[in-house]
């Protein structure tokens, strides 16, 4: 059973943490009836039921992956063998968090991430833990299909070793939305993004994260999504780790990161230096 509900200005869908801009209007506090645009992002969860896709090869059923808003996209963690729906319009991202599977064609693994524009119904095979998003984008133009491998991008550390990040997808493959990996240990300050929307899907979570002065608890598999310019933190409990795949739009914020790896390596090499 999937639930809603509205706090100031955000939408709560359960299970599967995600705060998405609903309407001013009804955002009444915990038990104010969810606006409509809440309301058809949690029937659109809870629709659908095993289907056939084509590719899927020996008549295996393959679940649909139903998509929920967050902000400026459309997410949802799914497992594989999966059937992820078009993107004639939008460009679809399908990201491996776990496991091995296949699909379009490629061999995924672990930490790959598959950039898809306008295309049709994808059927992913294999047994592996996804995020799936999608963006939209103009209607007109060439269909495109890139993978992007796990161990493309550089590994970004910083906080003492204790975060990482790897700048999978950047504005040369995809203009519109960043696309990454964002892991580690350490807490994150009060920050905001000016101008963008942030989208964090966990994988693996223990923490608290506070939108706009209101504390959330996050765990695994839950998607949030923070408005621009909306003053944002994160706790981590003690022993737990945040593995996430991690979207701005428009791109921009995720430059923070090499700044703050620079900055890391710097101090390190000055600690390292004789006296």
């Amino acid at each position: 059973m999937t639930r809603a509900i509205c706090i100031n200005g955000f939408f709560l869908a359960l299970a599967g943490l995600a705060f998405a801009g609903c309407a001013a209007a009804g955002a009444g506090g915990a038990g104010a009836s969810a606006p409509a645009s809440c309301a058809a992002a949690v029937s659109g969860a809870a629709a659908g039921g095993p289907g056939e896709a084509a590719g899927a090869g020996r008549g295996e059923a393959l679940a649909p992956v139903v998509l929920a808003s967050y902000g400026p996209v459309e997410a949802a963690f799914a497992e594989a063998p999966a059937r992820v729906p078009a993107s004639r319009c939008a460009r679809l991202f399908v990201a491996v968090a776990s496991g091995e599977a296949a699909a379009a064609g490629e061999k995924l693994h672990e930490g790959d991430v598959l950039v898809l524009a306008r295309q049709g119904e994808v059927a992913v095979s294999g047994r592996a833990l996804l995020l799936v998003a999608r963006r939209p984008i103009a209607c007109e133009g060439e269909a495109g299909k890139t993978l992007v491998r796990g161990g493309a991008a550089e590994e970004l550390t910083w906080a003492g070793g204790r975060m990482h990040a790897h700048l999978d997808v950047g504005t040369s493959l995809s203009p519109e939305i960043y696309f990454g990996r964002l892991a580690g240990t350490a807490s994150v300050a009060e920050h905001t993004h000016p101008g963008a929307w942030e989208v964090l899907a966990a994988v693996e979570a223990a923490g608290t994260f506070t939108i706009a002065g209101e504390p959330h608890r996050l765990g695994a598999r839950e998607i949030l999504a923070i408005p621009p310019d909306t003053k944002h933190a994160w706790a981590a409990d003690p022993g737990s780790r945040l593995v996430a795949l991690q979207m701005y739009d428009p791109p921009g914020p995720e430059q923070r990161f090499i700044g703050l790896a620079k900055a890391a390596a710097g101090e390190a090499e000055k600690a390292a230096a004789p006296k």
